[in-house]
């Protein structure tokens, strides 16, 4: 790179890059041609690059984070997996050691303040009775709880992480904008952004000596588990999650699989006797530490009397008593309400003894009449809005942002003035940008994570920064909206490689395999999981052997295999009752016009197309329960078979292709799952949702077989073939078709995976060991219908199927089907019962 040219004369891959003067310049010193310092080994390998390699980068990047499956956290309902995909931009923004070192040690004056004037203001409110702090700030604050006041936090530590958004003025001083007390969001995007960019610049990254980010995390797990209450050298924690389809649902899954914590919501947890317990298939397992991240305004609905329904009551009483480290602190969040700010230059002379280091975005709370003159005086200069928030929300809308006149937004103000605060308008500093094929420059705001090490604070070596699409403002939620940035701060020297696992002051685990610490949530939703998959994949082998017959015969309503085609589809809820009765049939529109549509169209409820969502929603409830190579194949299957909106108007071989499409997907997740996870009690409820559903699929072909209407070899073979067994039997009998034959291999033959035996004998397995694994007894009920339907297919030997095959229409074979079908509905009820829906008494097991 040429940096001898003129800034208005640049070239290369800079040859865009033209700031405005009002705006800081993180790349370029002053608007000139001189490279800030902690560019200087960045810039001249992306010139070598060009725009062509960085534009193949910025590919490889949307491909990684869809291969991820990174999602923005916007809220979106439940029943909708596709949450709009994370925007990263393919540069990073980089900062020198020694920025950031002076950067560091202003941030951790803060956190330090921010934790004694919560220590203080839950505690003797000595900042309240000595007029340091205006007691109406606190006491007429919605955020306030007093039901927090008095309870003791180890250590005296309320902000156990602290997270700071920052600014960079015109003359390229920091500033902050806004301190996060509550929980640490958006600091599992961090870490995605950052496997993200170091993939895609493995050599830059490296040669750059970008500083790590695994101290910070193994900083978080060894002050959790130290502080954790005492005489507990193996402590429980658990991360607390809204649940799918909330903002941050995709950060939760990745924080906790990363740190190593349970994943919870609400409904998982129950406080017992003053202790939160885990509720689980063994009973209930005692949580020392909860590492929530949702508002602390929403955490117990019993003592803050919260019309959320995601709290946990009684976690108020049980962090009083002493027995559950909440992190943060119940309360913390108080310090949010940007109502503070003003007091803070003030508090840190009369706290810590001397001035705060790094200023804060100049702020007046208009609850003082001086200042409340102030802001209505200089309207166009400032952004007006909330002065408290609450659970994350702000109680008034910002003003500045609505199309009010002067006078219209003073009348507003002065009617609750404190409600509101004026803030000034900061001109942010812009970071090089890559958009539209080339690099321009672009606002940006940094967010910046700290932990408490000792009476100090560590602070992540990176952070999660934003930057403009459009000329638009920053002064939303940096988590909300527009593009994510990563955050490279270099080392003066090598940096040495870490990582979690290497971290010997954590206390040494004792070998678990059990995993009956299953809650009984997730083992309902793996159960439906393992329902579901197989009941899509049975319903697309039977639906893509009756295209076949369709796409190769102009009346296939003439072949003889045709009727038995329609009762399975029928059976199934592919299609309507009616097309199986005579005499309604011809009321129904021709099944052959609709047999391609109605598979995929969506405008229809209940065909796969409909099962194959329930599915993803499924699996991204158990995105921490799954691999990510299973994840994967689930998430993209919508998309990727079913491209187009409108479906109606494909022919027969184009749905034969997205169902064998589909077919071979879902055996690649069942594979995957079989060999990614243990054999505990999760993957057993997997399974057993499969096998169950596997089986109730068999035995209806059974029992179609076994009826007296089923006499052409044609269907048999039909029927046999969507059991997905027609190889094997082609293997032992050529093309000589016996009816005792078919049943003996769908129904007896324990060594074919797809016969019913083959299916109550994993059945039975399952259900062994989940009774062995939870401590019930051992003639439960369930164990005992299990066994017993094993029994009954077991005794079927080769004279009751050549009973059936004679067509006697009061068979042995007929009976057993029939009442076999009826025990698996009653199995499942038995299996909700006690191991899902948790109707049986707790047991308290402790840990």
């Amino acid at each position: 790179m040429d940096l001898g040219k003129p800034a208005a004369h640049r070239e290369g891959v800079f040859a865009s890059y033209h700031p405005p003067f009002s705006s800081f310049d993180e790349l370029f010193e002053n608007n000139s041609d001189r490279i800030r310092s902690g560019w200087s080994s960045v810039a001249p390998q992306l010139e070598r690059l060009g725009l062509d390699g960085i534009e193949s980068a910025s590919q490889l990047v949307r491909r990684l984070v869809r291969q991820s499956s990174i999602t923005s956290p916007t809220t979106t309902p439940i029943n909708d997996p596709h949450q709009r995909p994370w925007q990263l931009d393919a540069l990073p923004w980089v900062l020198s050691a020694s920025e950031w070192e002076s950067l560091s040690v202003g941030l951790r004056q803060r956190a330090r303040l921010l934790n004694r004037i919560l220590v203080d203001l839950y505690g003797p409110q000595e900042l309240l009775t000595s007029g340091a702090l205006p007691a109406s700030l606190v006491y007429s604050n919605p955020a306030f709880a007093r039901h927090f006041h008095g309870i003791k936090v180890p250590q005296s530590l309320y902000l156990h992480c602290y997270t700071a958004d920052l600014v960079r003025s015109t003359d390229g001083a920091w500033m902050v904008s806004a301190d996060r007390t509550d929980s640490p969001l958006g600091v599992g995007y961090t870490l995605e952004n950052r496997l993200v960019l170091s993939r895609t610049y493995p050599n830059i990254f490296r040669d750059s000596m970008v500083q790590r980010l695994a101290p910070f995390f193994i900083q978080l797990r060894s002050l959790l588990s130290q502080l954790a209450p005492a005489n507990n050298d193996n402590p429980r924690i658990a991360l607390l999650t809204q649940g799918p389809g909330t903002a941050g649902y995709f950060e939760d899954v990745y924080l906790a699989r990363y740190l190593g914590y349970n994943l919870v919501e609400s409904g998982d947890l129950t406080v017992r006797d003053d202790r939160l317990s885990l509720k689980t298939l063994g009973g209930l397992l005692q949580v020392d530490v909860l590492f929530r991240r949702m508002s602390d305004q929403a955490c117990d609905p019993l003592e803050l009397q919260s019309d959320a329904a995601i709290g946990i009551p009684g976690l108020t009483r049980a962090a009083r008593a002493g027995n559950v480290l909440v992190v943060n602190a119940l309360g913390s969040s108080l310090l949010e309400s940007t109502a503070f700010i003003p007091f803070l230059e003030s508090l840190s002379m009369r706290v810590l003894g001397e001035p705060l280091r790094i200023p804060s975005v100049p702020t007046w709370w208009c609850g003082q009449p001086q200042y409340l003159e102030h802001v209505l005086a200089n309207q166009p200069s400032l952004f007006i809005g909330s002065a408290f928030r609450v659970g994350r929300q702000k109680l008034v809308p910002n003003l500045s942002q609505l199309h009010w006149s002067p006078a219209e937004r003073a009348a507003i103000v002065r009617e609750q003035p404190a409600m509101y605060v004026g803030q000034a308008r900061v001109i942010r500093s812009v970071v090089p940008s890559y958009q539209d094929g080339k690099i321009q420059p672009m606002h940006a705001a940094l967010r910046v994570y700290l932990v408490a090490c000792g009476d100090d604070y560590m602070v992540l070596p990176g952070g999660l920064a934003r930057v403009a699409t459009d000329n638009q403002d920053l002064e939303h939620d940096i988590l909300t909206g527009q593009n994510s940035k990563e955050v490279w701060i270099l080392s003066e020297g090598p940096v040495a490689p870490v990582s979690l696992l290497q971290n010997p002051s954590l206390p040494k685990k004792e070998f678990a395999r059990g995993g009956s610490e299953l809650t009984s949530r997730v083992a309902d939703n793996l159960l439906w999981l393992g329902r579901y998959v197989e009941r899509v994949d049975g319903n697309a082998r039977v639906l893509r052997i009756s295209l076949m017959r369709l796409a190769r015969e102009s009346n296939p309503e003439a072949l003889p295999e045709w009727p038995g085609l329609v009762r399975q589809l029928a059976d199934r809820g592919l299609i309507e009752p009616g097309y199986v009765v005579k005499e309604l049939k011809g009321l129904l529109p021709s099944l052959s016009e609709r047999l391609a549509t109605i598979a995929i169209d969506e405008h229809q409820s209940g065909n796969l197309r409909d099962s194959l969502r329930q599915i993803v929603r499924l699996a991204s409830i158990l995105r921490d329960r799954l691999s990510p190579d299973s994840w994967q194949v689930l998430y993209f299957l919508e998309n990727r078979l079913f491209p187009e909106r409108t479906t109606r108007s494909r022919e027969p071989d184009d749905a034969i292709g997205i169902l064998s499409q589909l077919i071979v997907d879902l055996s690649a997740f069942i594979g995957m799952t079989a060999e990614s996870m243990t054999r505990t009690i999760g993957w057993r409820i997997l399974d057993l949702g499969r096998r169950l559903e596997r089986a109730y699929g068999a035995a209806t072909i059974v029992q179609q077989l076994a009826s007296p209407a089923c006499h052409d070899t044609a269907e048999w073979e039909a029927l046999v073939e969507a059991s997905d067994s027609l190889m094997t039997y082609r293997f032992r009998y050529l093309a000589s078709w016996s009816l005792d034959a078919v049943l003996d291999l769908l129904l007896t033959d324990e060594t074919n995976p797809r016969s019913v035996a083959y299916q109550l004998i994993a059945i039975a397995e399952h259900v062994q060991q989940l009774v062995a694994s939870t401590h019930y007894s051992s003639s439960s009920p369930e164990k005992q219908l299990a066994t017993k339907m094993l029994q009954e297919i077991r005794q079927v030997n080769a004279a009751v199927l050549s009973e059936a095959a004679q067509g006697h229409s009061e068979s042995r074979v007929l009976q057993i089907i029939e009442g076999l079908i009826k025990d698996l509905s009653r199995l499942s009820e038995m299996i909700n019962a006690r191991y899902v829906v948790h109707v049986g008494p707790a047991r308290n097991r402790g840990k």
